[in-house]
């Protein structure tokens, strides 16, 4: 495996970028600057100690238990993650790991039984952190849309439930037209690969 260095020159780089989005948010008044050096900052300590225990990890003589425990613990986290992005819908943090434990679950196992790829610690880690860090995505833009639609369907909801559906029912059309709209993206992006 190559190792790729990122010297200081890639962090300067990086961070000039950083500037210039704050920049543009000040001079846009979009009131971001905060978000953005909070977010910054926060990614690149992550980013130095998911590196450090990557390397351990990722070592050729690492049992490979290390890295479905790996994969174990971005459940939770993206879980969590989830759930503090779009506070107003409860439940979301177990619902959105019960669909990451099944859908990485579905995804590892066709790719790895099928031998489609090999099952080695190198593969592993980076392409179940592929498939949650897109699921996350998908799952925030949704239950943001989710609770926004709800909320300006209120009286709707309110008749439907009033004539007697049940509340299932009465948000069917709006959460299927959610999860339509918040997958989209995703859709397009897998199409212009």
């Amino acid at each position: 495996m190559q190792e790729v260095t990122v010297g200081w020159w890639g962090l300067v780089a990086s961070l000039t970028m950083v500037f210039i989005t704050v920049g543009i948010s000040l001079f846009l008044r979009l009131r971001l600057e905060r978000d953005l050096m909070i977010a910054t900052g926060r990614s690149i300590g992550q980013l130095v100690l998911a590196g450090w225990a990557l390397t351990l990890i990722l070592k050729d003589e690492t049992p490979i238990i290390w890295a479905w425990l790996w994969v174990a613990a971005m459940i939770p986290f993206a879980a969590i993650s989830a759930s503090k992005r779009e506070q107003r819908l409860p439940g979301l943090v177990w619902t959105t790991a019960s669909g990451y434990l099944l859908g990485l679950g579905i995804s590892l196992s066709v790719l790895f039984a099928l031998q489609i790829l090999p099952l080695e610690s190198r593969v592993l880690v980076p392409i179940a952190g592929m498939i949650v860090g897109n699921s996350l995505r998908v799952v925030v833009v949704a239950a943001t849309r989710l609770v926004d639609a709800i909320r300006d369907s209120q009286l709707e909801i309110e008749a439907m439930l009033s004539l007697g559906f049940t509340r299932h029912k009465a948000v069917k059309r709006i959460v299927s037209e959610t999860l339509k709209l918040s997958l989209i993206p995703q859709i397009e992006t897998t199409r212009t690969v």
